[in-house]
Parts: C-alpha cells; sequence; structure tokens
C-alpha cells in the first residue's frame, strides 16, 4: 500500500489499523468531538445525521464488502474557501483548507485503505 500523502484521521473501524489518528480537536489536552456526526450543535440536526449515517455505512458496507470493493468517506467541516458565507452555520469548527480536503479524497482512490473515515476537521 501506497503511504498517505496526508494525515488521515480515521475511525477504529475493524479493517483500519490499530494505531488510528485521534479524532479530538487538534491542540487539545480533552476527547472533544470535533464534528456534528460527533458532537451535538443547535439548527445542525440535519447535517449531524446524514454525517453520522454515512460514517455508519462506511464501517458495516467495508466488512461486507471486503476483498471485492473498498469504501470510506471523506468527512469534512466547513471547507475554507466558504468561510465566509457559511460560519454560522458552523459553530465552534475550524474550517479545512480546499488543497487537504482535495488530497483526502486523492488518498481514498490511490490507496488501497477501506473502511475508513477520513475526519478534515481543519
Amino acid at each position: 500500500m501506497p503511504p498517505l500523502r496526508h494525515r488521515v484521521r480515521s475511525t477504529n473501524s475493524p479493517l483500519s489499523p490499530k494505531n488510528n489518528f485521534s479524532t479530538t480537536c487538534p491542540g487539545s489536552s480533552s476527547a472533544k468531538p470535533i464534528s456534528f456526526a460527533d458532537q451535538p450543535a443547535k439548527g445542525v440536526t440535519g447535517g449531524g445525521v446524514v454525517s453520522g449515517a454515512l460514517h455508519s455505512f462506511v464501517l458495516s458496507a467495508a466488512l461486507e464488502l471486503q476483498g471485492r470493493y473498498r469504501v470510506n468517506v471523506v468527512s469534512p467541516t466547513m471547507v475554507s474557501d466558504s468561510v465566509d458565507e457559511y460560519a454560522p452555520l458552523f459553530p465552534g469548527l475550524s474550517a479545512v483548507p480546499m488543497d487537504t480536503l482535495v488530497g483526502h479524497y486523492v488518498d481514498c482512490i490511490e490507496t488501497e485503505m477501506t473502511g475508513q473515515i477520513i475526519r478534515a476537521y481543519g
């Protein structure tokens, strides 16, 4: 498997390596979730439901399709290109640079990983 070009924050999927990166806020000493799939916020229920459903789907589908298909999801927060317009809809979340986000998608295509939730949280 080629090395990933970007740091990937993934879940503890049964198909993932044992030493996954943290899904907590960078630089934080507390284990604080940093997406609407992980942390509820007022006014973003729909986004949390969709993100949570995609996370669950990837974990289960990767197990069922193992050896036939690879299944991953890139789960971004707000993209930095849209901060001016959408920042109020992403309360307390950092923006992820577009080039970082694109790199995560490329890694999903160019590597053999499966069952991964790429948490691109800025």
